[in-house]
């Protein structure tokens, strides 16, 4: 319900400023992403990542209208040493697991696994808010919303080492080997909206320092099976939400604004 009127608010906004924008500058930076509020035994995520966005104006005022994308790698950190069999993994499950645990009772093996994951992420959204001026600073500060798309990916550091006793020179040889074992990746599209405030500070004629905060939420919606907006249908939503892992990150940015 909350998402739909954030939605419904912004639709009525931007059918408002339709006819008198006009563009004002494009913007390329970086981030840093910081998870605070996970799901299904993820405490928290971490990652970097790399944006661009349109800066439209309203004519005769200070609204904005900001159409944004970019991408970002988040590395997951899991709340317990049992992540793996969380994954559903039936490679694992079935086989692999028990196989490992045959070789372990010979004591000529040894092995170390570190199981990681990470969110591959693509942002496409567009918010709306105002800006002002004050002093050599320009500071906005605005609501968004948009869709994500994501992968996320599960593997499975290895290292090995298996003894070779008694070998003719009498001594004990040690081989040692690393890999990464990769499992299925989950995919998905969700929906999500925000708060974003952010400053720039005039460089040059033409170029500007941009830096940001912002506030990012992914509503649960698991018992909606799929969104249609218009032609658009987005499948297996409920699946998706599912399989996504976070629902609050903040999000620092950097990056220079040109223009146009």
């Amino acid at each position: 319900m909350r998402f739909k009127f954030f939605i419904l608010a912004l639709f009525y906004l931007s059918q408002q400023l339709y006819g008198q924008v006009k563009i004002e500058s494009i913007t390329l930076g970086s981030n840093f992403t910081y998870g605070i509020r996970g799901i299904n035994y993820v405490t928290k995520a971490i990652g970097l990542g790399f944006w661009g966005n349109l800066k439209f104006g309203v004519a005769g005022s200070n609204w904005k209208i900001k159409f944004i994308s970019g991408y970002e790698d988040m590395k997951l950190e899991p709340s317990d040493s049992m992540t793996i069999e969380r994954w559903n993994w039936d490679y694992w499950r079935i086989w692999y697991r028990n196989h490992i645990r045959t070789l372990m009772a010979d004591s000529n093996y040894a092995v170390k696994l570190n199981p990681e994951q990470r969110l591959y992420v693509l942002p496409v959204k567009v918010q709306i808010g105002r800006e002002l001026q004050l002093g050599g600073f320009k500071i906005f500060a605005g609501l968004g919303a948009g869709v994500l798309f994501y992968e996320r990916a599960f593997w499975l550091n290895e290292t090995w080492w298996k003894k070779f006793p008694n070998v003719p020179e009498g001594e004990t040889y040690v081989f040692q080997y690393s890999f990464k074992n990769n499992a299925p990746s989950k995919k998905g599209t969700i929906l999500n909206f925000g708060v974003k405030i952010d400053g720039s500070y005039k460089l040059t004629k033409i170029a500007s320092l941009v830096f940001g905060f912002e506030f990012e939420h992914y509503p649960s919606v698991n018992k909606i099976e799929k969104i249609e907006f218009g032609k658009i249908t987005l499948g297996d939503v409920g699946e998706s939400y599912k399989n996504f892992v976070l629902r609050d990150v903040f999000r620092f940015s950097l990056g220079f604004s040109f223009s146009y």
